[in-house]
């Protein structure tokens, strides 16, 4: 299980390019230029609970850009993968998670069923 929860503010100056990969990059590019700011800091927040929940299986610190947020089917979803080979998780792999925004937050979450 992966959570992060990230006050629902701009993130600092710099920070889309030290995190996102360039899909990501193309996402926030082509996004309506006033959400953004908001769908960086859902890719943030999700890459963030995607962390937590992978690095009890692999055991290695991966960086931001190793893990690949994409739009999901549901506005309240997001799926996502691995897109590094070398950890005992699955390359390219996809992942369901959900986020969602309120009370000044913006939270996201990932169960990984493990068999």
């Amino acid at each position: 299980i992966g959570i992060d929860i990230e006050a629902n503010r701009p993130l600092p100056q710099g920070v889309a390019r030290l995190i996102l990969s360039e899909p990501e990059q193309q996402w926030i590019r082509r996004s309506d230029p006033r959400l953004a700011a908001e769908t960086l800091l859902r890719v943030f927040c999700a890459k963030e609970a995607l962390y937590k929940a992978i690095y009890p299986l692999v055991r290695r610190a991966l960086p931001p850009q190793a893990l690949i947020v994409e739009r999901g089917a549901r506005d309240d979803g997001f799926v996502a993968r691995l897109g590094v080979e070398g950890t005992s998780f699955p390359k390219d792999a996809l992942l369901e998670g959900r986020w969602a925004a309120q009370r000044g937050h913006v939270a996201a979450a990932v169960v990984i069923k493990v068999a």
